[in-house]
């Protein structure tokens, strides 16, 4: 009979060292805390971007019903947020009150 050379393998991929349980457990806490933080951070900005269509709505509103206070307040809130649709509401106020406004601002928005 001939006499093999072949060696057990040793910490081979198949086999659990110690405290493997331990590593894939504390690797999928890190994972669901990471993935929590992402979901939280990433509704910020939604909120935002909803009260930011919630005022350009309501400036459409205030401007059907000629409220020039409501329509100043929201435009404010519009371009604070930086909304893409805020030039619109500038373009409300101003021709809301386009009889009182000045050839400089007119001119400005135009610009």
């Amino acid at each position: 009979m001939m006499k093999s050379n072949l060696q057990p393998i040793r910490n081979s991929v198949y086999e659990r060292g110690t405290g493997s349980r331990a590593r894939v457990a504390g690797h999928a806490a890190w994972l669901g805390a990471l993935v929590l933080g992402a979901s939280l951070l990433a509704a910020v900005p939604v909120v935002r971007a909803q009260n930011a269509d919630a005022a350009v709505v309501d400036a459409r509103e205030a401007l059907r019903k000629k409220d020039r206070g409501r329509l100043a307040a929201d435009r404010a809130a519009a371009v604070a947020a930086n909304h893409p649709l805020a030039m619109w509401v500038e373009y409300w106020e101003l021709t809301n009150r386009l009889g009182e406004a000045s050839q400089a601002e007119v001119t400005g928005f135009a610009a």
